[in-house]
């Protein structure tokens, strides 16, 4: 039995004439602006983690950056032993103020909130000498709240859609940015020699 695929999302916020990309500063994809996103955690669907990775949690993030030590000692006893809303894997047991701060900033992403999401594609990437596919699922938005904020994770920016720096990002995006542009729907398939090199690839518009 094969290994089964890692599912991901990556989302894509819209805003008038112009894309939100953010250049990834830590861990897979360091140093190139892509969209946000993150794995799927078990028990959520895939439109869920999306939503949460970066965008939904993220209001916790900003509203304890804000909180005193009195609020972020009560929310800290409210959490008790179920699973904090902001985003931890394990149930929550015994969490200092500094452990919760650093769960938050792990999480956070953009400082937005996004209200809504449209699905446009699938995209599986296959790297050389590794089993495991990567099953990429490809949002994109233009209904969120807040403002983009630079975090330890990424550091976003407003791009023209005309003036999309494709040379620092990943080198498949130039071949399948055009489709979510104009909101296409596809299903994708790339294979990947190292992170640079392209050996084969197949992108195919879907109803």
């Amino acid at each position: 039995m094969g290994v089964p695929n890692k599912l991901l999302t990556l989302v894509f916020v819209h805003k008038d004439s112009k894309v939100l990309l953010g250049m990834k500063k830590r861990g897979f994809g360091v140093n190139r602006w892509n969209g946000f996103g993150g794995k799927v955690q078990k028990g959520e669907t895939i439109e869920e983690g999306a939503k949460s990775m970066g965008f939904t949690r993220s209001k916790g993030y900003r509203k304890v950056r804000g909180l005193n030590d009195d609020v972020i000692d009560r929310e800290i006893v409210r959490a008790g032993e179920a699973r904090l809303t902001t985003g931890l894997s394990q149930p929550y047991k015994e969490t200092s103020r500094n452990d919760l701060s650093r769960c938050l900033e792990m999480l956070e992403e953009s400082c937005l909130t996004v209200k809504h999401l449209t699905e446009i594609a699938r995209i599986d990437f296959e790297f050389v000498g590794e089993e495991q596919i990567l099953e990429v699922h490809v949002f994109k938005t233009d209904q969120f709240e807040g403002e983009p904020t630079e975090t330890e994770e990424m550091r976003p920016k407003w791009f023209s859609v005309n003036d999309i720096p494709f040379k620092e990002m990943w080198p498949d995006d130039i071949l399948w940015f055009p489709h979510l542009l104009n909101g296409t729907k596809f299903n994708g398939y790339f294979k990947f020699k190292g992170h640079d090199e392209i050996v084969d690839y197949t992108i195919k518009e879907v109803s």
